[in-house]
């Protein structure tokens, strides 16, 4: 069965060329598209990896609930908490704030 479907594959390479050309070429540019996305997604997820102290940078999440119930998290979290983590915790030497503006994360 798999020999008959590689003759019938073959056979129809060889009679229309040019749709097979097309084709073949659509499935290299797809794959290639796939993998540079994937390869972009892996680098946005690995942030802070060229820092000498990444093990020592953290970020605050919060955590808010749907009206369903189930849990959401934001990166939008007051200054005031940083304040008081940094009164708090002995561990935290320093803090910084991102926010986005137009898109931007400044």
């Amino acid at each position: 069965m798999f020999r008959h479907y590689l003759t019938v594959t073959i056979r129809n390479l060889r009679r229309d060329k040019l749709y097979s050309f097309v084709n073949i070429s659509g499935l290299a540019i797809g794959m290639s598209c796939l993998l540079l996305t994937s390869l972009f997604v892996q680098s946005v997820f690995q942030q802070n990896a060229f820092h000498e102290k990444r093990e020592q940078i953290h970020q605050i999440l919060r955590q808010t609930k749907t009206k369903g119930g189930d849990p959401v998290w934001s990166k939008r979290v007051t200054g005031l908490r940083a304040e008081t983590l940094l009164t708090l915790c002995n561990a935290i030497k320093n803090k910084s704030r991102c926010s986005q503006r137009n898109g931007f994360t400044v």
